[in-house]
């Protein structure tokens, strides 16, 4: 698949959600695609994006974290 301008992720917590629950979440999408998911995404992602929902300026450090090895 290649990226969008929203997706499922961003409706379920955008980046206030583990990167690794957004990879998830993407895996989801991927499996369960169609049309009518697409334009229920779209319609679904105005009111989260006016409203700022799921924004946390800090989790990009987090993400790198989750990221590295151990």
């Amino acid at each position: 698949m290649r990226p969008g301008i929203t997706g499922w992720a961003v409706l379920h917590g955008r980046n206030s959600i583990a990167y690794t629950r957004r990879i998830e979440l993407d895996n989801w999408y991927i499996d369960h695609w169609s049309i009518g998911l697409d334009l229920r995404i779209l319609l679904m992602t105005v009111p989260v994006v006016l409203r700022s929902e799921g924004l946390k300026l800090d989790q990009m450090a987090k993400d790198i974290d989750d990221l590295r090895p151990c």
